[in-house]
């Protein structure tokens, strides 16, 4: 969780012309100005709430004659500072960065007045610089608002002497007409939630109206779309016709699944009949083709054996023939001359054509076995093939007789659904009116909260989770300061306050009332804090101990008690960078200047500081 920034008053100075600046010198955590009365301790006090933008001018003490400004000095948690500067009878502010004892006219002027509009005005930078950005806050029972300003923060950071003594809850003040913002201040810093959220009164009128607008246009709406509707007993018949017609429809579905798969099963299977009746009859033409061919080869074979039989036999005549006297001449063997002579061995000739018929024979035997084996696989393919075209009538009947079957299926399916979809749309109109009748009573219900929340009290309220926790809070500060006789701590809604042993605060003596007033604004502060919530970071106490010193009665004297010693020790236990400053009106014990930065008023001119001035 990121730390919100905090304030630390480092110094506060008086300047006048031809006069010695004076002025006190802060730490973070406790700082005590103690001292006689009519010192200036006070004046301290009245001036840090100047500074943070109280509006009306510092009291004009006699003492303070000649002076004419303040400057004050403040670092932040992160160690960054600043330094503002304003006249004694207020008006505007004069800014710079950084730590200066003086400020010059050419510095930046900040307005005092707050606007949330306008960066040019001291609350606006001081809450821009803590993270606060621009908060609102409810001001009225009407849920009107108004802008969160430092003056807010101041409230419930510094108690002056006359309001650490009221008998109203230390956050609020006596102007009552201020209460509710106060109090929503309070909310905002023990929350960390402001009423930026709120809507006006007014606003919330005109809503209403738009409301019970909306919810009779939306009533007259549903009058006319009822007039329209089957009785309920029509509407009853309706639904048991729908639920009947969806389950035909399911049926009939399912009927028609089964037969678009076996339509795809039949189209598929005539797809594939038809490839192999294709295939085949590619084949067969092939194989004709081939038979045609060898038909031609195995005539030119029968040719080529034919005259090599007459090759053979004409061979076998020729060498049986003897030489001999020639028939023409009578001339001997011996005696013939022949010019044109053939060198040709007749029976060699003989054995050659032989063995080209044995060579052709064995040709032509082969060309019979293969065309054998084409005639059979001819045959066969046309066996197949029948067998095919006769499978693919078949398949074809049947996807045709399934493409009827779905195209009446559907048409069914069509009509029915039709009809079902007509249903639908009769109660539909029955659903929207009863969607329409239940918008209409969350209308009526949020017409009779509205009203409810107008009638009811318009008294802000705090969480009481975070009220409960601030009680606790309270009640371990006032155990730890060994606060006598102080019961359990409650929070009372009401008042804006605390009960604390079944007792109302207010209702303590002054010298209790200032001690418990400290203790409730220490706890704002240390929970803010340490909770990153809206808060100076810092809590000026006038006179909270003043049960020792001005007690009331009996009841109110703290006289022999260790609250004091106790309260002052306690400091030692608030975040770091918390600062708390106490105004004291009794001389303290020596150890206090252990635990915290004194600054003594003596009132005397010749030991210690006389006082302010």
């Amino acid at each position: 969780m990121t730390r919100r920034l905090t304030l630390c008053i480092d110094r506060l100075l008086y300047l006048g012309p031809d006069k010695t600046t004076v002025g006190v010198e802060l730490k973070p955590g406790l700082n005590v100005l103690c001292g006689a009365s009519e010192s200036g301790k006070s004046f301290v006090v009245e001036t840090i709430d100047f500074m943070l933008g109280g509006a009306s001018d510092l009291r004009d003490l006699p003492e303070r004659a000649g002076y004419d400004r303040v400057v004050m000095q403040i670092s932040l948690s992160d160690e960054r500072a600043f330094t503002i500067q304003r006249a004694l009878q207020g008006g505007s502010y004069l800014w710079r960065a950084g730590r200066h004892d003086q400020l010059a006219p050419t510095d930046e002027v900040l307005r005092p007045t707050h606007d949330a509009e306008k960066d040019d005005n001291l609350s606006v930078r001081i809450l821009s610089i803590l993270g606060l950005g621009r908060p609102k806050l409810r001001r009225d029972k009407d849920m009107n608002t108004v802008s969160f300003t430092l003056r807010n923060l101041a409230l419930l950071s510094i108690v002056q002497e006359d309001r650490i003594i009221a008998n109203i809850s230390p956050v609020l003040t006596a102007n009552r007409v201020m209460n509710t913002v106060e109090k929503s201040a309070f909310k905002y810093a023990l929350t960390g939630v402001d009423d930026s959220a709120l809507v006006a009164i007014r606003e919330a009128k005109e809503n209403q109206a738009r409301l019970v607008a909306n919810r009779n246009a939306l009533e007259a709406v549903i009058d006319v779309r009822q007039s329209k509707l089957p009785s309920s007993e029509q509407l009853d018949r309706l639904r048991e016709r729908l639920k009947h017609l969806e389950g035909r429809i399911a049926s009939i579905g399912d009927d028609v699944a089964g037969d678009e798969q076996q339509h795809s099963e039949a189209s598929t299977r005539f797809r594939l009949l038809d490839r192999y009746v294709q295939t085949s009859r590619r084949r067969r033409q092939e194989i004709d083709s081939l038979l045609q061919r060898f038909v031609l080869l195995d005539e030119h074979y029968e040719s080529d054996l034919s005259r090599l039989e007459a090759i053979v036999q004409s061979g076998a005549v020729f060498g049986a023939l003897h030489p001999g006297p020639c028939p023409f001449c009578g001339a001997a063997p011996e005696a013939q001359a022949h010019e044109n002579a053939c060198d040709a061995d007749p029976g060699k000739i003989v054995m050659a054509a032989r063995s080209e018929i044995e060579r052709i024979s064995l040709l032509r035997q082969g060309l019979k076995e293969t065309k054998a084996r084409l005639a059979a696989e001819n045959d066969q393919l046309t066996q197949r093939t029948e067998q095919a075209v006769s499978e693919q009538r078949t398949a074809s009947q049947r996807s045709q007789q399934l493409a009827l079957v779905l195209r009446e299926r559907r048409r069914g399916i069509g009509d029915l659904d039709r009809e079902a979809q007509s249903l639908r749309v009769q109660l539909r109109d029955a659903d929207i009116v009863t969607e329409l009748r239940t918008e209409l009573t969350r209308m009526d219900e949020a017409v009779a909260a509205d009203q409810e929340v107008k009638a009811a009290s318009t008294a802000l309220s705090l969480p009481p989770a975070e009220t409960t926790a601030f009680a606790e809070e309270l009640e371990n500060i006032l155990k730890a300061w060994d606060f006598p006789e102080m019961g359990r701590v409650a929070w009372e809604e009401t008042r804006t306050d605390v009960l604390i042993g079944n007792r109302r605060r207010g209702d303590q003596g002054k010298g209790l009332r200032a001690i418990t007033c400290s203790a409730f604004l220490l706890a704002l502060m240390k929970r803010s804090v340490e909770k990153s919530r809206p808060h100076l970071g810092l809590t000026v106490l006038d006179s909270p101990l003043l049960a020792y010193w001005k007690p009331e009665g009996r009841a109110d004297d703290l006289t022999g008690t260790k609250v004091d010693e106790c309260f002052y020790r306690w400091m030692q236990s608030l975040p770091k960078t918390a600062q708390v400053i106490v105004i004291e009106n009794r001389p303290l014990p020596d150890w206090v200047n252990n635990v915290a930065h004194v600054i003594h008023f003596t009132k005397n001119r010749t030991e210690g500081r006389f006082g302010l001035f």
